[in-house]
């Protein structure tokens, strides 16, 4: 009797310590998972990005679609003002560190259920130099947890992969790690988070400005930026086609005119810093042989989607950095040269719905003249 009990006492405590902390990672949701509002700031909620982009972009439904990396992530604010009511909801599916392949990817899983009614797709010259002749990934563990395979069939591990999710965003070591750290760090100045709408405001950002000012944090990007395009070949993008990054944006526009989806396609504002640092790594010609390359692929789409290039030179992009050891100054348009406020995204947003008045943008077609890309060139 006393082995019995003592394992029904084992088995009844191993219950109560699940359901409690079941219970508090439905409450502190640090993944969006449940949508609760009890805790809206979620620092740990990265941890989990795609899961936390997919579940809700479904729940959203959203009529506009942004996709990209973390430069439209942190950049286009789905919420702004700016946007016109009858394109709302918008969502930003934008992934850090992710390429076209995704943003493909997600466009098929969220047209399963209810295709947008556009999409805002930002190309990246870095994506297309650093690996210009890769072939399609292999099917990684994300993709599980979408709604169709790459084929547009229904996904048959879809539901094992919510069950694992499930468990995983509410009985690991993991998610009461991230619950605690949900429930502790509230702050709503500087703290981590990812809004309903898939928003990243970079927070955190502020805390950097200023701890090292907006020139340290240049200087480190800038650093990094010139590490990685060293010794880069610099390709002629003739054969748009003999690049794997073109041959996915032709199977977006492809998709999208399928489905009759507006597409807006945009070139970051890079700032100049970061241009210059293309130019002196002798890539000045590639970059404007991609633009060139892109102008082909939108001329030859079914759809006649639209181009925008927020690169071309301006003030926006040349806004000047402040000097080194002024921790107090906040640029107005830039966290560092790689990523962009979403004070210039209001800009931008402007220019993608063509407000009256909206100035910063050029919209590229094969008739659109020599760029200039650097303050040199101005």
């Amino acid at each position: 009797m006393k082995a019995r009990a003592y394992i029904a006492w084992m088995l009844s405590s191993g219950i109560v310590i699940a359901a409690a902390c079941a219970g508090v990672a439905m409450v502190a949701d640090p993944y969006r998972l449940f949508d609760s509002p009890a805790f809206p700031i979620k620092p740990a909620i990265y941890h989990q990005a795609v899961l936390a982009k997919t579940v809700q972009m479904e729940r959203t439904r959203p009529r506009t679609l942004l996709l990209g990396n973390s430069r439209i992530e942190v950049g286009l604010d789905p919420e702004s003002d700016a946007w016109p009511a009858s394109w709302r909801p918008v969502f930003n599916g934008a992934l850090a560190g992710r390429d076209l392949f995704t943003a493909y990817r997600l466009l098929q899983h969220v047209s399963a259920t209810e295709p947008p009614q556009r999409i805002i797709v930002a190309v990246d010259v870095q994506d297309f130099i650093a690996a210009p002749m890769t072939g399609m990934p292999p099917p990684g563990p994300d993709e599980r947890r979408l709604l169709v395979t790459r084929e547009g069939e229904p996904n048959p591990v879809r539901r094992w992969q919510q069950a694992r999710d499930l468990l995983s965003a509410t009985l690991t070591l993991d998610a009461l790690r991230d619950s605690v750290l949900t429930m502790l760090w509230q702050d709503r100045e500087t703290g981590i988070t990812m809004t309903r709408a898939g928003f990243n405001p970079l927070r955190e950002y502020i805390r950097h400005v200023r701890t090292v000012g907006h020139h340290g944090l240049f200087t480190q990007k800038l650093t990094a930026y010139v590490r990685q395009y060293a010794g880069r070949p610099g390709p002629d993008f003739a054969d748009p086609d003999a690049y794997q990054d073109f041959r996915t944006l032709r199977a977006i526009l492809d998709f999208a005119a399928r489905h009759r989806i507006e597409v807006v396609l945009l070139i970051h504002p890079y700032h100049a810093d970061y241009l210059d640092v293309i130019r002196d790594a002798g890539l000045r010609d590639s970059f404007l042989a991609w633009k060139r390359a892109l102008i082909r692929v939108v001329n030859e789409s079914p759809a006649g989607e639209r181009l925008i290039d927020f690169s071309q030179d301006s003030d926006y992009i040349r806004e000047p950095v402040p000097p080194k050891g002024d921790m107090q100054t906040d640029m107005r348009w830039y966290w560092e040269p790689g990523h962009y406020k979403a004070a210039l995204g209001e800009l931008m947003i402007a220019r993608i719905a063509r407000a009256q008045g909206a100035n910063f943008g050029m919209e590229l077609n094969g008739a659109t003249p020599m760029f200039r890309m650097s303050r040199e060139e101005h």
